[in-house]
């Protein structure tokens, strides 16, 4: 295991995010949308993919209470990582370790396709 914990690590990354709010303008053929983005503690539960890991209990309770054991050391990556369903997480702490990165970034441009299921990038 590294100095810091992985999860803990996202986990602070994401706490920065807290007092922040993106407002997002999307348009399409002269009619436009205005919405705001802001994340909550608990919002890191979900987007950490935490939801999936039904075998390990310690992260099944209250998000809000989970999200602070991460960051004060009492749940971490070495506790979690052999859960069965772990490898559909990992992927995601990286996503979500990144995500000011990719909030800020004025290149990143989603198009979307009501036919197809999914976004590219």
């Amino acid at each position: 295991m590294c100095l810091l914990d992985r999860l803990k690590k996202c986990a602070i990354k994401f706490k920065s995010l807290l007092d922040t709010k993106y407002k997002f303008i999307v348009g399409r053929k002269g009619h436009t949308i205005e919405f705001t983005l802001a994340f909550g503690s608990c919002h890191f539960h979900h987007l950490a993919g935490l939801h999936k890991l039904q075998d390990k209990q310690e992260v099944q309770r209250n998000r809000e209470r989970v999200f602070k054991n991460i960051l004060s050391g009492k749940i971490t990556y070495d506790s979690l990582c052999n859960s069965i369903s772990f490898s559909e997480v990992e992927e995601r702490l990286d996503c979500l370790y990144a995500l000011e990165q990719f909030m800020d970034d004025n290149s990143l441009v989603f198009k979307y396709d009501h036919k197809k299921p999914h976004f590219q990038l």
